[in-house]
């Protein structure tokens, strides 16, 4: 939900300033940006830039919290293991 609501607004920014060109003139003038399109750039590397930074600390929780859910599942199956060994001993070898 978070990154469609992110690109939702990325697409009517960057609709709003394609039909009002005189947006990004202001505020490029106002920053001292020599030209619109160079500030339309800078602005739309930096979002690109905290996109990914975002998605990247998202995908890191991602992949611990896979690697602690193995490790609970590998114990779990360990402990089921050994709970089934004590219900049915198994006979020892050589006997026949």
């Amino acid at each position: 939900m978070e990154s469609s609501l992110f690109w939702l607004f990325f697409s009517f920014v960057m609709v709003l300033l394609g039909v009002f060109p005189g947006i990004a003139e202001s505020f490029a003038s106002l920053l001292g940006v020599q030209s619109p399109a160079n500030l339309v750039f800078l602005i739309v590397i930096f979002l690109f830039a905290i996109k990914i930074f975002l998605q990247d600390q998202k995908l890191a929780r991602t992949e611990a919290n896979l690697t602690h859910l193995a490790q609970k599942y590998a114990i779990h199956r360990k402990e089921e293991t050994e709970e089934q060994k004590k219900k049915w001993p198994q006979e020892p070898e050589g006997d026949s």
